[in-house]
């Protein structure tokens, strides 16, 4: 650890930190760097946003620096755009209950830097940094917390998590992704609470999760969520079991995170959709309303993983080969001890010897040629353009002619047996 400077941030930020506060101090406000910012900071690490707070209200700002952006006026959220950076500053304020689950019903706007810092969720995060003169405030006690290794709630764990269930969820990313050891009373609270999840919006869970994939922790972090009950209400049936019951998957998470040290969003999913067949895990990822593209990604990865297992003949090991997430799909095999390391070592090798005309060599029967034979469009005929390819692909056919005199055979079985739509 160290003690938080604005000498330390990027110097974008720093720079948008105190051009700010200097245009504020003139019109006699102060402003502070707040939240991950500082904590990032004080923990060494890359700081990724710049969040600032301030006693002005959004009316005050606004007089000194027009907002690009008013992104939650009503709780004294404004964007303000600096050089190349997007800077959130927010206006003190105190908050009354969160009948949502996600927003406080009353918020009132404060100039006590201290009535700020108890509406955070964590005390790592109640931290404020003053850009010109780099005074830090700890009003919570947060680098206490953070030099002891500890995750601990602002006040009362059970009223941060009644305020937003989803808060259980950076619970377990902050302690994960810092190797923060959660305090006692505020691990209960979350046991405790762990029913609210189940209100919060598919969304917010997603974002979570995709953060959990994308920035690292995700291993820690599900382990923990799996412990306290937390994935069953969350998930629903994209988890199912009963806590403890998941640990291979886990382990399988750990894994692939240690080789990696990231996780790509469609692995993740594909791990926690690994024990349901192809359509309940469609129904529960659509349930849980992740992206199209990642679905997508997620189906895709359990197709490959399914060609790969059954990998049998030219034409099956050239759609492995060519597969657009074969790295992806190797790797998975690999941490799920589907491949021995030298299995896939050979895969990998033939990949990189393959050549663009053997992975995708130029098809002999295309849809002109079944047009041209007087085959309709339908189901029969992209049935027959997938048999070419595959006779193509398992090098059944050595020239055209060869090719054209198995369509011929082809279209004249089909015809006897009445199946072959002609053209009228």
């Amino acid at each position: 650890m160290r003690s938080p400077s604005v000498q330390d941030l990027p110097e974008a930020f720093a720079k948008a930190a105190r051009s700010i506060a200097e245009a504020m101090r003139s019109h006699g406000h102060a402003v502070w760097i707040v939240g991950g910012a500082v904590r990032d900071l004080a923990l060494e690490r890359e700081v990724a946003d710049l969040d600032l707070a301030t006693p002005a209200t959004p009316d005050e700002i606004e007089v000194v620096l027009p907002p690009v952006h008013a992104v939650g006026r009503a709780f004294g959220t404004l964007v303000l755009r600096q050089g190349d950076v997007d800077v959130q500053i927010t206006t003190f304020r105190r908050e009354g209950a969160y009948s949502d689950g996600r927003h406080p019903d009353q918020v009132e706007f404060s100039t006590r830097l201290e009535d700020d810092a108890e509406r955070r969720d964590f005390t790592c995060n109640a931290l404020f940094l003053e850009p010109l003169s780099d005074e830090v405030r700890d009003p919570t006690g947060g680098l206490a917390d953070l030099a002891a290794g500890r995750l601990r709630c602002v006040g009362r764990a059970a009223d941060r998590f009644a305020e937003d269930g989803l808060r259980i969820f950076r619970l377990a990313r902050f302690a994960a992704r810092f190797g923060l050891e959660v305090e006692p009373a505020t691990l209960d609270a979350a046991h405790d609470h762990r029913a609210l999840l189940s209100g919060v919006s598919p969304e917010r869970v997603v974002d979570e999760l995709t953060n959990l994939a994308t920035k690292g922790g995700a291993a820690g972090a599900l382990a923990l969520l799996d412990r306290l009950g937390a994935l069953q209400e969350a998930l629903g049936a994209l988890w199912g079991a009963p806590a403890g019951e998941r640990a291979g998957d886990l382990a399988l998470l750990e894994r692939l995170q240690d080789e990696q040290r990231r996780l790509t969003v469609e692995q993740l999913f594909w791990v926690l959709a690994r024990g349901l067949d192809d359509g309940p895990a469609l129904a529960a990822l659509t349930s849980l309303r992740v992206p199209g593209r990642v679905v997508s990604g997620v189906l895709s990865l359990r197709q490959s993983l399914a060609a790969l297992r059954s990998a049998d003949g030219r034409a099956a090991r050239v759609r492995v080969l060519r597969a657009p997430d074969f790295d992806a799909v190797l790797t998975v095999a690999e941490a799920s001890a589907e491949l021995s390391p030298e299995a896939a070592g050979a895969w990998r090798a033939a990949r990189a010897k393959a050549t663009v005309s053997e992975l995708w060599p130029e098809p002999w029967i295309t849809s002109e040629v079944l047009l041209a034979r007087g085959v309709a469009p339908g189901p029969g005929f992209g049935e027959l353009l997938a048999a070419a390819e595959h006779e193509r692909l398992a090098g059944r056919h050595p020239d055209r002619t060869t090719a054209l005199d198995w369509l011929a055979q082809e279209l004249a079985r089909s015809q006897e047996g009445g199946k072959t739509r002609r053209k009228a």
